[in-house]
């Protein structure tokens, strides 16, 4: 066991070290890809899962497990917001939040909401500190207010 958490520490930090050497435009060019790549992935999911706790989330492919969003969600935001030479519009922070609700909504299930929450928060957080305006800030607060009952049928009852 420990051997195992040692190999993927060791290939997680090689990975970060390759990483590390790209050049952020690269990660801009790609993260369209990355997102809709991300997308198919937690879509076929369902086909070559690794249950862990009750919740079909991880793909597993040896050594490492990994969760498809976990990269492409910011990446997608920040590129987006990016496109925009000022402060977000309304339109683009709801294409934003469009482009985070969607991957987040495939993943919600009762057993694994704590996910579906962290793969909103990640991407909001990159929203929020791309300079919205404070009413473009309580505007979406009231939107996501809103949105909970829709996510509550979804979960609770499959809708």
């Amino acid at each position: 066991m420990m051997a195992h958490k040692i190999t993927q520490i060791v290939i997680g930090l090689i990975v970060l070290s390759v990483i590390a050497q790209i050049k952020v435009r690269t990660y801009e060019n790609l993260s369209p890809y990355l997102y809709i790549t991300c997308m198919i992935l937690l879509i076929s999911v369902d086909v070559l899962v690794h249950i862990s706790k009750g919740v079909q989330r991880w793909l597993d492919r040896g050594v490492m497990r990994f969760q498809p969003y976990e990269i492409a969600i910011p990446l997608m935001v920040a590129r987006f917001i990016n496109l925009d030479t000022f402060q977000p519009s309304l339109k683009s922070t709801s294409i934003v939040l469009i482009l985070i609700f969607l991957p987040a909504m495939l993943v919600a299930t009762p057993l694994d909401l704590g996910t579906s929450i962290l793969i909103t928060a990640s991407g909001l957080f990159v929203l929020f500190l791309s300079g919205m305006s404070w009413k473009l800030i309580a505007l979406s607060i009231l939107l996501l207010a809103a949105f909970f009952p829709v996510l509550w049928l979804y979960l609770m009852h499959g809708y």
